[in-house]
């Protein structure tokens, strides 16, 4: 889930804190039933900031919250997210991978930019377990194109992986 910037205009960090936490609780308490996990999502501003996420988690302490971190949104954490992903590492419930390239565009195809296979490298040595996707997040396109297009550049990047392990004996 993903709250706009004017929910917390004018509000101080623990007001910020304070009222997300509410909002999400309220969420969590109408979806009890119908509901195994919630995902809050890193769609930029102050709600989608993975540290103050993980604030937020903290502050609610239910096991069935947590981070779906979507690489198209973390252009800004390109150089830090080797110490970001250790932080969110225990609330991580899906990483969606997208080509990186600090100066953009937003959306780029796996295997186009310049950052994201370190970025999933890092994941991948990190020990994540948990689901990995690909959004077909490109409107005026075939989808079946653009996820072809994307798995096309995975793949190229696991073989690239495969070769740096093979020399380096890793």
């Amino acid at each position: 889930m993903g709250i706009q910037d004017q929910f917390f205009e004018g509000l101080n960090e623990e007001e910020k804190t304070e009222k997300a936490s509410e909002m999400i609780q309220y969420l969590m308490d109408e979806a009890k039933s119908s509901v195994t996990e919630l995902g809050l999502y890193n769609h930029g501003g102050w709600f989608g900031n993975p540290v103050n996420q993980i604030k937020l988690i903290n502050n609610i302490n239910d096991e069935r919250l947590g981070i779906v971190y979507n690489f198209h949104h973390a252009h800004e954490q390109i150089d830090n997210f080797p110490q970001l992903l250790d932080q969110m590492q225990p609330y991580l419930l899906a990483v969606n991978l997208n080509g990186m390239r600090e100066e953009g565009p937003k959306i780029l195809p796996i295997g186009q930019g310049n950052a994201e296979a370190d970025m999933i490298k890092t994941l991948l040595e990190s020990g994540y377990e948990g689901p990995i996707g690909i959004l077909g997040h490109v409107e005026e396109e075939d989808v079946n194109l653009v996820l072809k297009r994307n798995l096309q550049g995975l793949d190229s990047l696991v073989n690239q992986f495969n070769t740096t392990k093979d020399d380096t004996n890793l």
